[in-house]
């Protein structure tokens, strides 16, 4: 029986080990994901609902609902401040109750983006070059 070879020795024959250009490549592409999964994981705090509190402690309602635990959504905005008034984007934009269904188009359309990017950075990766796109992508 002749003797076989692995996949990686055979590749390792014909191009050789992984030299100072693919480290360079693999460096600038690491880069590119790291800002990439930075964006991904701000858009879990900024559409996070902060907490709040009562605006006035005499506000027997208001003081029933913060120890119930159910949500704003009975009360008026005047009778509740966010604990954080601009922390996300939940509570500088009030989008709680009726307008909480934003919060999740926000992030639909930030993925639609993404996903819209990523096409059309393929295209263009193939008709220009792909460290041209990559370093276009990330300006």
């Amino acid at each position: 029986m002749g003797s076989s070879m692995l996949f990686d020795d055979v590749v390792t024959e014909h191009v050789g080990e992984m030299g100072r250009g693919q480290v360079l490549m693999l460096l600038a592409a690491s880069c590119s994901w790291a800002s990439m999964a930075m964006i991904v994981l701000d858009m879990v705090f900024t559409t996070q609902k902060p907490a709040w509190t009562c605006s006035h402690p005499a506000d027997e309602q208001c003081a029933a609902v913060l120890s119930s635990g159910s949500g704003v959504c009975s009360l008026s905005p005047q009778q509740y401040t966010w604990a954080a008034p601009h922390s996300s984007l939940v509570s500088s934009f009030g989008l709680v109750c009726s307008d909480s269904w934003k919060v999740g188009l926000v992030n639909a359309m930030f993925f639609v983006g993404y996903w819209v990017g990523s096409c059309m950075f393929g295209w263009l990766a193939d008709a220009y070059g792909r460290k041209r796109c990559l370093l276009l992508s990330n300006a």
